[in-house]
């Protein structure tokens, strides 16, 4: 109690705010005000005492302010309102009378043979106004009377052939609605008139009429299409970030009756003509192999192939020529290779009435299986060494080191070939005149070269599923075949382990080799005459080659996929030359369905198969640089010509998936379903435009337009920023493997 206790008392007041602000017209922004008013006022009224001594207190001020003076009217209205009325004109009718319109009714059918039929019979006018000029004294009138038989001259009476209606089915499949089958015969009513025959498919001006007219027809009918072929630009892009789509253009379904119920095995776009693309009909399954056709079509005309060709096998495969645009070269399914013009056949033909194709197929030299892959060879592309082609293809991470040791083995296996072909020629007489004999062989296979270069027209390699890459000269009429490299199912690490064993343990093979196989008793004793190499390498299983693809720049070089699972960079340098193996999947071995370089960047290619994944390759290294899985079997897989870093892969399950590795490394940047329940077999880019033609197993083809997120790099064409954009996709693949990724 004796505490003092200090309390302080302020004067501020709780409820008042002090960080107000306000806004100044004056200085146009908010200022804080810093004094706030602490005064609260609690009542408030206003007095009603005035002082004495104010103004408002002086007398008779405030009431004479507070009543108006009061006006004196001269009369005793206060309002006065005057009316006025106004003059409306009275309504008048106005009526105009015109004459009516006069319609008149108008309706024809046109249909394809009264479109032919018109066109007869302005040819026979033509025909017959021609020979009236050259014969004019053939056309006056006769003895009897006006236009009666027996003309004054003595000559025929030349009048309009009255043509006989062609049916629709006389239209030829193949030819685009042109008729390509039979002449048609004129005939007439009247007495002592000779008909003759109408050549109507020999004149070329109808034809490229009727030509012009049928695509006219079909892009007034599918006009939607055609614009949005030029003109459309998927609105949907800017909104969905990097992800793009496919516009559905035309599809192509098989028009002759050779193609249908056949699949659609290879697809290849011409390399002049933007619009043009051939596509091989044949058979995946071997008990349903029959025959097969070739159509080219032309996105001008979808309903029917401006060329169709009928074969007794299957077409598997399908290239141009880049030089001679009209020359085509095919494989077949019996293991035929066939080159020739497009232009020198009409119409639909046979297996037979095709140079360098026997119906039997009885080609000595050719393939024994399907040909899987074929492709022309660029002879304009100087071939580079081997070594120097190492050197020049090595990564700029590589070490000086790396390089030495490949150069080193390569002079040491040009030795051992050398040292081989000292020791064969050494084996006795009758084998020196032997070597004579097949010392020729290759001097005439190089003079068949250079006439083949020299007349223009190129040479073809050939892979299939014997194991053989062929290279095929044309000669005359028919097909030479020159084997360049045959490929083992062994991997290249086996087979020098097996050249590296003792006589002892070939031995010991050559033993248990007889002893399992006894099917193979006529070979045994061939076996034993030759040397034990040679007894090991006949034994070897060949490999079956799936796919081929030649480098852009270094034509030597080539790609080729096999059964196997492994991808063989081989070289046409040097006859045999596997220089690099590759090796998709250690665990599980797949075929390679496809193999492809990059158009742009020299040292990567794209390989897939039934594995389920798409592998991109640095040739200098032996393992993948990047993976990507896409769930099924992938029939194909094409790079666009217009990007280093754009690529596409169709699959079993019916869907197309469109990568750009610029954009994303990881994930596509579109996957579409194309057809339900459809295998895709093929996709091929146009060279031209902005198209993608995926073919499937059912014969048709369809086209697609890439929406524009698909194509951001098309503008850019300078090929040294798109190799640098490729650099960069590899040095990420680089920093992920280092990072254990």
């Amino acid at each position: 109690m004796n505490e003092e206790m200090q309390l302080m008392l302020n004067s501020s007041d709780s409820f008042i705010s002090t960080n107000i602000t306000r806004y100044s017209f004056k200085d146009k922004n908010y200022k804080l005000e810093t004094n706030t008013p602490q005064t609260r006022i609690h009542f408030d009224m206003n007095s009603k005492s005035v002082p004495r001594d104010s103004v408002a207190e002086q007398p008779g001020e405030g009431e004479a302010a507070a009543v108006p003076d009061k006006v004196v009217l001269r009369n005793a209205f206060n309002i006065s309102s005057v009316g006025t009325q106004t003059i409306n004109h009275p309504p008048k009718d106005k009526e105009v009378n015109t004459e009516p319109i006069e319609f008149q009714e108008f309706s024809a059918t046109v249909t394809q043979w009264e479109i032919f039929d018109e066109y007869i019979q302005d040819q026979a006018k033509l025909k017959a106004e021609k020979d009236q000029k050259k014969r004019p004294g053939l056309m006056k009138k006769g003895a009897g009377g006006a236009g009666a038989p027996g003309a004054e001259t003595g000559g025929p009476l030349i009048a309009i052939p009255q043509v006989t209606p062609m049916p629709p089915q006389a239209l030829s499949e193949s030819g685009g609605g042109i008729v390509q089958d039979e002449s048609f015969i004129s005939s007439t009513s009247e007495v002592g008139v000779t008909a003759k025959t109408v050549a109507f498919e020999s004149d070329p001006e109808v034809l490229k009429k009727l030509q012009v007219l049928e695509r006219m027809t079909l892009q007034n009918t599918f006009e939607g299409i055609s614009g949005d072929f030029k003109f459309w630009e998927d609105p949907s892009d800017p909104t969905k970030g990097d992800l793009g789509s496919l516009l559905p253009l035309w599809t192509f379904a098989p028009a002759s009756r050779e193609a249908r119920k056949k699949s659609a095995t290879c697809v290849s776009w011409h390399p002049k003509y933007p619009d043009f693309f051939a596509v091989g009909y044949g058979s995946f399954e071997f008990n349903k192999a029959g025959g097969g056709a070739l159509a080219v079509y032309t996105l001008k005309n979808h309903i029917h192939p401006e060329y169709s060709f009928t074969f007794d096998s299957g077409v598997m495969s399908v290239s141009w020529n880049k030089k001679h645009p009209p020359y085509v070269c095919i494989g077949l399914a019996n293991g035929v290779v066939a080159s020739f013009d497009i232009r020198n056949f009409e119409g639909t033909l046979s297996q037979s009435k095709i140079d360098f194709i026997r119906r039997k197929g009885d080609v000595k030299g050719k393939h024994t299986d399907i040909v899987w892959s074929v492709s022309w060879e660029d002879d304009s592309a100087p071939l580079i060494p081997v070594e120097e082609d190492h050197i020049m293809y090595q990564r700029p991470s590589r070490d000086k080191k790396e390089v030495d040791k490949e150069e080193e083995e390569i002079e040491k296996k040009k030795k051992a070939a050398k040292e081989a072909a000292a020791k064969a020629s050494g084996d006795g007489e009758g084998g020196g005149k032997k070597e004579e004999k097949d010392a020729k062989k290759p001097e005439e296979e190089d003079k068949g070269l250079e006439e083949n270069r020299a007349n223009g027209v190129g040479l073809v390699l050939s892979v299939g599923c014997d194991g053989r890459v062929t290279r095929w000269r044309r000669e005359k009429e028919r097909m030479i075949p020159t084997d360049i490299i045959i490929l083992k199912s062994e991997s290249k690490t086996e087979q020098e382990t097996r050249t590296n064993e003792g006589p002892d343990e070939r031995e010991d093979t050559k033993n248990q080799s007889t002893k399992s196989n006894t099917a193979f008793s006529t070979t045994q004793a061939t076996q034993e005459e030759t040397s034990d190499e040679t007894a090991i390498v006949f034994q070897q299983a060949v490999a079956g080659c799936t796919s081929l693809d030649i480098h852009p720049t270094r034509t030597h070089l080539i790609l080729v996929g096999t059964e196997e699972g492994y991808v063989r960079k081989c070289t046409k340098a040097y006859s045999g030359e596997i220089l690099s193996e590759y090796l998709t999947n250690k665990k599980n071995n797949q075929p390679i369905y496809a193999a492809k370089w990059n158009p742009i960047h020299p040292r990567v290619f794209l390989t897939a198969g039934a594995d389920w994944n798409v592998y991109l390759w640095d040739h200098t290294l032996l393992e993948p640089q990047l993976v990507f899985p896409l769930g099924s079997s992938i029939g194909d897989v094409c790079w666009a010509p217009f990007s280093s870093t754009i690529f596409a892969a169709c699959t079993s399950e019916g869907k197309v998936f469109v990568f750009d590795l610029n954009i994303n490394r990881q994930e596509p940047l579109c996957e579409q379903l194309i057809v339900k329940n459809t295998k895709l077999t093929r996709l091929s880019f146009s060279l031209f435009d902005l198209v993608l033609a995926v073919a499937d197993d059912k014969g048709n083809v369809h086209s697609f337009k890439l929406s524009p997120n698909l194509r951001r790099p098309f503008k850019n064409t300078n090929p040294e920023q798109e190799i640098e954009r490729m650099e960069s996709v590899l040095d990420y693949a680089d920093r992920c493997k280092q990072a254990g990724m």
